[in-house]
């Protein structure tokens, strides 16, 4: 397991930080598959702790229909530890590429909450550059919500999805990053370890760094842009509450953007960014009705 994670971590090129270089950060790229190229690129944010080859299932849908795309993964450690500064860089590396392939128009396709963590702050960066433009964004099994509001997933109550803290709490966080490091079949021992690190540096991050959203709480409260949104997700996602997906594309289309949503009732025994390995054709199709719209 080591000495694998080694060759990783020789193979990408290391993101620059202020605060810790102990975590990389690589944008790989995909060619149209087809003739009819759009001017459109697709820009994909991979879930925590995601390996290459799943981006690049992921990227074949859109290379497939004549789509330039690029994908990345944000580091997880970034993730829960709150390091909104090192995330932020990771951000501004995507725009970069975004310019350097000299691309104007970009769609993006976020998986999990480590996906809508990095598409909130590449929009945000997006929206105030010269020449960039988002022409949609699809979310994979986000956003979700961080502390209290996860008993969604537990207690069947009317109304519950409503249920909006005036203050996110970070208690619950290591929790997340046992769940993810779960699903994901990570030895325990090593998500312990994992857990002990995010410990080491979250306090101090969490005391600069609270004020910001978590990217629940971003679409629910303050995005209010005019590209079309599609939320796919599941009934039986164990990560995700799907009665808080279901307030997000509320106060969404209540803004007057297109909102396009596909909620299955199981995607495979867990339910979290499974939905194109189950549901491969009404996937395509789904996306493909985003596409149209742009």
């Amino acid at each position: 397991m080591f000495r694998s994670l080694s060759v990783f971590l020789r193979r990408c090129q290391p993101l620059q930080t202020n605060v810790r270089n102990n975590a990389s950060f690589e944008i790989f790229h995909g060619t149209p598959k087809c003739k009819e190229n759009s001017a459109v690129s697709v820009v994909l944010f991979g879930f925590a702790g995601s390996p290459i080859h799943q981006l690049e299932k992921m990227s074949s849908v859109y290379t497939e229909l004549g789509y330039r795309t690029l994908y990345c993964t944000l580091p997880m450690k970034f993730t829960f530890s709150y390091d909104i500064e090192n995330i932020k860089k990771c951000a501004e590396e995507v725009v970069l590429a975004v310019k350097k392939e000299n691309i104007s128009e970009v769609v993006c396709h976020s998986l999990s909450n480590n996906g809508g963590v990095l598409y909130q702050h590449f929009s945000q960066m997006a929206v105030s550059e010269p020449g960039l433009t988002i022409k949609g964004a699809v979310f994979d099994s986000s956003p979700g919500p961080i502390g209290i509001q996860n008993i969604q997933k537990y207690i069947n109550i009317s109304s519950i999805n409503k249920f909006r803290p005036s203050r996110q709490t970070p208690v619950f966080l290591p929790m997340h990053l046992f769940g993810v490091n779960m699903a994901n079949r990570v030895p325990l021992t090593q998500t312990l370890s994992e857990i002990v690190y995010q410990l080491k540096f979250f306090k101090n991050n969490w005391k600069r760094n609270k004020h910001v959203p978590w990217v629940g709480a971003y679409m629910t409260e303050q995005e209010r842009q005019s590209w079309p949104l599609l939320f796919i997700y599941s009934k039986n996602d164990k990560l995700l509450p799907w009665r808080y997906v279901e307030e997000v594309i509320r106060v969404q289309t209540l803004t007057g953007r297109p909102v396009l949503s596909k909620l299955f009732d199981k995607s495979g025994p867990a339910g979290h960014v499974a939905h194109l390995k189950y549901h491969p054709t009404e996937y395509k199709e789904v996306v493909q009705k985003l596409l149209e719209r742009i």
